[in-house]
């Protein structure tokens, strides 16, 4: 149930972006807003706590749905705009393969990285249960006598609430791994819009950075506010650490409607392939006088015969020639 509201919802962002589309409504636009609204969800979603309920997960579920419906349309669209009506089916299939293998890869990083998480943060509390720790002495103690209350025996009692205690370590490290998963995702979405400021520097002849590219100048700030983001100065590499406004989305959106003029899309000339004749590599073609027809390596046709079971004749090469001249197979008869 937690899903279906955001899968609805999707399913008419999918819709309403076609149509804005059709209405000559910019696919950048379209792509930034659904951008924002993904960030939006990775951010809610890093906020969570082991007492969130099914509001506080239905809602950041459907950001991603409609941001992510609001993207698909305009990336699709963008990805076979310059090709010729022959190739858009090609193009669409290839398209959807690499969205297909760019999910795989995404799913196995933040896999690998949840997990790595998970360790760490498992290693960090374990690291504060002592017998030293207060704390830990107490809720022992209070959980053991919850269960010698129920029944159990000391040493029972003691064994689940060490147990009850891993489980609390588990629940605490598995949350706070998914928190640091989201965070990234909403980190990574939030970088593209770093991005953005330098291609506007580089859409308008303005260099916006020095040092071979690490330190951003004033230009860049100035650049970045203009899209509507908050700029910081670093010591180390100059005004580049950007964080999203709440007026971001409007402001954006206007900034694409003119990098739309000067930003388009192309494909580079395929090459024209010229017809060749190429050797089979696959071993021979043999044929019987049924005639049947088998493919076999040359190194088992050198080994000998191979006869037919119908006809009881060696199956032979029929584009093969004798030292007389002659196929082989089609000598005289005696």
């Amino acid at each position: 149930m937690l899903l279906l509201p955001g899968a609805i919802l999707a399913l008419g962002g999918l819709m309403v972006s076609a149509r804005l589309l059709q209405k000559g409504i910019s696919p950048l636009v379209m792509i930034s807003t659904g951008m924002c609204l993904f960030i939006l969800f990775n951010w809610q979603m890093s906020r969570l706590n082991l007492e969130a309920g099914s509001a506080d997960i239905s809602v950041p579920l459907i950001w991603r749905g409609v941001g992510l419906a609001i993207m698909t349309v305009p990336l699709t669209a963008l990805a076979v705009s310059s090709l010729e009506p022959k190739d858009i089916p090609q193009g669409a299939a290839l398209n959807n393969m690499m969205r297909q293998l760019g999910g795989s890869f995404g799913i196995s990083i933040i896999n690998t990285y949840s997990a790595r998480r998970t360790a760490l943060h498992r290693t960090d509390m374990l690291a504060n249960i002592t017998d030293t720790n207060t704390l830990v002495n107490d809720r022992l103690n209070s959980t053991t006598h919850f269960f010698m209350e129920k029944g159990k025996t000391l040493f029972e009692a003691k064994k689940m609430a060490m147990r009850a205690l891993d489980n609390g370590v588990v629940k605490q490290s598995t949350l706070l791994s998914y928190l640091d998963s989201y965070f990234l995702i909403g980190l990574l979405f939030a970088i593209t819009l770093h991005e953005a400021a330098h291609g506007l520097a580089h859409a308008r002849g303005i260099k916006d950075t020095s040092r071979q590219g690490r330190w951003h100048n004033q230009h860049f700030k100035t650049l970045a506010e203009g899209l509507g983001l908050a700029i910081a100065k670093d010591p180390k590499i100059g005004w580049s650490v950007t964080a999203i406004t709440p007026t971001t989305i409007s402001t954006y959106a206007d900034i694409l409607v003119e990098l739309a003029g000067a930003m388009s899309a192309y494909r580079h000339l395929e090459p024209v392939d010229t017809p060749t004749t190429t050797t089979s590599r696959n071993g021979l073609s043999l044929e019987c006088e049924c005639p049947r027809k088998i493919r076999v390596s040359n190194a088992v046709h050198a080994e000998g015969p191979i006869i037919c079971g119908l006809c009881d004749t060696p199956f032979t090469d029929p584009d093969a020639t004798d030292d007389d001249g002659t196929h082989d197979g089609d000598g005289d008869e005696s």
